[in-house]
């Protein structure tokens, strides 16, 4: 089954500087020695390998000067270390700390960087942003009853539009900073 995903995140609330005992387990027995490099094949090259980790500490504990005195890519060295060995494609760390204590907005807009990160294509740029919003936005507005896909549509409509007026205005800025360069030399 791991062998037909593309992206294996490791998801899990931070337990004494690591992950549970459970998933540490679980890790020991599904990617043994030989599955992960053992044998040459690497069955887990080019799979995206991601980082979900929950933590009741602020962002800014894990920092150096912080109260944790460490960064939390410091402490999920381990994970990247075993991601690395199997030649994966290594995606940053996704954080979620303090969740209780956001505000519903502030939660809202975490759980869709989350399904962003859990589906979106890396890197996460401006167009990848853009492209997975649309796919989104298209498979909502065909769950339509015939009434209110009309609406959607016309809102998707207007979204594409304005994607095109921006690809537009971003050609036309490259073209005029080509031409600034141009006349530097």
């Amino acid at each position: 089954m791991i062998g037909s995903c593309e992206r294996i995140i490791f998801q899990f609330p931070l337990y004494w500087y690591s992950a549970p005992a459970g998933l540490k387990n679980w890790i020991d027995k599904v990617f043994s020695r030989n599955y992960v490099y053992g044998d040459g094949q690497y069955h887990l090259a080019d799979k995206e390998f991601g980082l979900v980790v929950t933590t009741g500490l602020a962002k800014k504990d894990f920092q150096v000067g912080g109260i944790e005195s460490m960064t939390m890519d410091q402490l999920m060295a381990p994970y990247r270390a075993f991601a690395h060995r199997a030649h994966m494609k290594i995606l940053p760390l996704f954080l979620v700390d303090q969740f209780w204590y956001k505000t519903e907005s502030q939660q809202q807009q975490l759980l869709i960087d989350y399904q962003r990160y859990l589906n979106q294509d890396f890197p996460d740029s401006l167009a990848n942003r853009q492209a997975w919003f649309e796919k989104r936005l298209e498979k909502f507005v065909d769950g339509l009853d015939e009434a209110d896909g009309k609406i959607g549509q016309l809102i998707l409509d207007t979204y594409q539009q304005q994607i095109d007026e921006l690809d537009q205005l971003n050609d036309t800025l490259k073209m005029i900073k080509e031409g600034e360069d141009d006349s530097l030399e």
